[in-house]
């Protein structure tokens, strides 16, 4: 994957063009371009991509920061507007907030780590997410008169294509460094995801999740407040999720985060690049 910065700026002599001529062009690439806006929690889940990135453009927020990157070439580009939220559903729901009214992007998509739910799902797996609750919202007995409704993820099943198709996946790296951490094989996984303000790390906790959601893979702490944000603002929203631990009280901070940077954010980045990849210009068709 190769990320450029797009800075705004032309040289009109560039490659022996008219300054006419290269107005034409760089205007054109600018109507063309879509606009993704990819959120993350943690700068352990973003740091990959940044690295591979060529000098990002740094913006800081009111609670979190933003990096503008292009990605693609020609009538393929794509400009990624990267979001740093920090963790939690306010956070969340506030930088990408700010994310569509200062950026107007085309669509979201939202990356990061998560905790597995299902007994199916393990560490160093992927879940293209299709729908998320959040698992901490309770209206006590006004709930059967207003039942929770869950976010739905626009075209999952394309997501999971680009995914599974993404080099990254289908070559032997990530599943050789997952058997090597955790003996284990890595799987793909598409469906239900939880989002709550508090990190499940506990067995008692996470078979309170299991029957609560019979049906959820994972949990989070950020993904339901990013989803529900681009479903206000009318804007197509899909998610990733690598599931770095089992949510019960084997979690170890230090582990986990040590995953994400030496292994995990990589894969992130590569997935990110295979969906932006897959679905082109047309960024809103997601």
């Amino acid at each position: 994957m190769s990320l450029t910065v797009s800075s705004g700026r032309f040289d009109p002599m560039t490659a022996g063009r008219s300054f006419f001529a290269e107005a034409v062009v760089r205007l054109n690439s600018l109507f063309c371009m879509a606009r993704v806006g990819v959120v993350f929690a943690m700068k352990e889940e973003l740091s990959h991509l940044l690295s591979i990135s060529d000098a990002p453009n740094e913006q800081e927020g009111v609670l979190g920061r933003f990096w503008t990157v292009e990605f693609g070439h020609g009538s393929g580009a794509s400009e990624l507007i990267l979001a740093l939220s920090g963790i939690g559903k306010v956070r969340a729901a506030a930088h990408t907030t700010e994310l569509i009214t200062r950026y107007s992007p085309d669509w979201i998509l939202s990356v990061g780590l998560s905790g597995a739910i299902s007994d199916l799902v393990g560490p160093g797996d992927v879940v293209v997410v299709t729908e998320v609750y959040q698992h901490d919202f309770d209206l006590g007995p006004l709930s059967e008169s207003f039942p929770q409704r869950a976010i739905k993820a626009s075209r999952s099943e394309s997501v999971l294509e680009a995914v599974s198709a993404s080099p990254c996946w289908s070559g032997r790296w990530w599943h050789g460094a997952v058997q090597e951490r955790f003996q284990r094989s890595s799987k793909l996984h598409s469906g239900t995801a939880l989002s709550g303000d508090r990190l499940i790390s506990s067995t008692l906790d996470r078979d309170t999740l299991q029957g609560r959601f019979p049906t959820a893979l994972c949990v989070d702490m950020e993904l339901y407040a990013v989803g529900l944000v681009a479903k206000e603002a009318g804007l197509p929203f899909s998610a990733l999720r690598l599931v770095s631990d089992q949510a019960d009280e084997d979690f170890d901070s230090t582990e986990v985060l040590e995953f994400c940077i030496s292994e995990g954010s990589r894969l992130l980045a590569e997935l990110t690049g295979s969906i932006v990849a897959a679905h082109g210009y047309d960024g809103g068709g997601i």
